[in-house]
């Protein structure tokens, strides 16, 4: 199952690991009873879940943190990042990384058994962990990488390792 729609999604026992994407669409835009039901299936989920900027956020929300406009407007292209917990996806890179950042909301309370591992000048939690769940997000954009930016193609590479994938 790739690339579904979060309004499609009804199940991902199929699934070896998720991924869910970031979007560029404000949180009023989305149907709220489809992400609940989201919710729903990526809770009732027991595999590893990645979440990538909003999908990151929409982790926090599911697990009963909360999102917020972020504080600091960010902006668009490659940024440092902190690593402040070099465990699960971070693991093997340096203190402090160039990742792709672009978001405009943020979470604003961590929820319970989430652990953050990165932060940033703009954006005090960049990246977190329950793995207890197997959950790990970032709110940066790991997908995007090159030969400067090599960061991010490290993250997914320990993220599908840790999924066993």
């Amino acid at each position: 199952m790739l690339g579904v729609s979060y309004t499609d999604v009804d199940g991902l026992d199929d699934a070896s690991a998720v991924v869910l994407s970031g979007s560029f669409a404000p949180w009023a835009d989305h149907a709220p009873g489809a992400l609940a039901r989201l919710g729903d299936v990526v809770l009732a989920y027991d595999g590893a879940v990645l979440g990538i900027c909003a999908g990151m956020q929409l982790q926090a929300m599911f697990a009963g943190g909360t999102v917020a406009r972020a504080r600091v407007k960010t902006e668009t292209g490659f940024g440092t990042v902190d690593v402040v917990d070099h465990d699960g996806i971070l693991r093997g890179l340096a203190p402090r990384i160039d990742v792709y950042q672009h978001h405009g909301d943020e979470i604003a309370d961590v929820p319970e058994g989430f652990r953050v591992l990165a932060r940033s000048a703009t954006c005090a939690i960049e990246a977190i962990a329950d793995p207890g769940r197997g959950w790990w997000g970032t709110q940066f954009h790991p997908e995007e990488f090159d030969g400067e930016h090599p960061a991010g193609e490290r993250i997914l590479r320990n993220f599908f390792g840790l999924a066993g994938t």
